[in-house]
């Protein structure tokens, strides 16, 4: 998916290269199979406007999962931009290791990319929750400098062009903070608009905190902010 001359958004279809037809299996299947290796992944482009090919997307599968390369860049990158998320602490190799073998990789509703511009990592992003027609954008992270300004609006409207094309999926949601300003006017931009808010507390925890939905905080503190995109 890119945005066309006028702005808006439609799905590019690239061609795989011979892989095997993505959207014959159900989701959870399909994942399993992608992780595994079962289902070839071919890294799957990041088009400019222009149609310049400026980065890929590189699924994390079980063999990349294992790479002590792979662990040190989740790693570093969750510790640059921990305040962002909802439960904040301090990720080491073992923490993030045990993520990807015991969450990551036996969850077959949840897909994770390693994001490449040119021939440098610079980022990671995936999909969660992946139900039927549905999926949440999650674990949107880049740490590194960019050559493309907009490389992260291209790289997740190639998310969505995947999804829409691989597993059907129409309806894309996803939740920032209401104090990311930043994050919100990037998502407006790919085409996401806010449908709800929720406010927040904080519950504290030995190394970090968590950032709980309660309906019953006040309406001026932090709030989660719900974002949905339909193709």
């Amino acid at each position: 998916m890119r945005f066309d001359e006028q702005g808006s958004t439609k799905p590019i279809l690239q061609d795989r290269g011979g892989e095997e037809p993505m959207s014959t299996s159900p989701e959870g299947n399909f994942v399993a199979r992608l992780k595994c290796g079962a289902v070839p992944w071919n890294p799957y482009r990041i088009l400019s406007p222009a149609g310049e090919r400026i980065g890929e997307l590189c699924l994390i599968t079980r063999d990349i999962a294992s790479e002590h390369d792979t662990v040190a860049m989740l790693c570093k990158w969750r510790s640059n931009h921990r305040d962002r998320f909802l439960t904040v602490f301090n990720p080491t190799l073992d923490s993030t290791k045990r993520y990807l073998q015991t969450i990551y990789l036996p969850d077959n509703t949840r897909v994770l990319f390693l994001l490449k511009e040119y021939d440098r990592f610079v980022g990671n992003f995936g999909l969660a929750h992946i139900s039927g027609e549905s999926a949440e954008l999650d674990n949107v992270i880049r740490s590194e400098d960019v050559k493309h300004k907009s490389f992260m609006q291209h790289a997740q409207l190639a998310l969505i062009g995947w999804a829409s094309e691989s597993m059907s999926i129409k309806k894309f949601y996803l939740h920032v903070l209401s104090e990311n300003v930043k994050a919100i006017r990037h998502y407006e931009r790919v085409g996401f608009g806010a449908v709800s808010s929720t406010p927040l507390r904080r519950q504290n925890f030995d190394d970090g905190y968590k950032l709980i939905p309660d309906p019953e905080a006040s309406r001026s503190d932090l709030a989660l902010l719900r974002m949905e995109l339909n193709i």
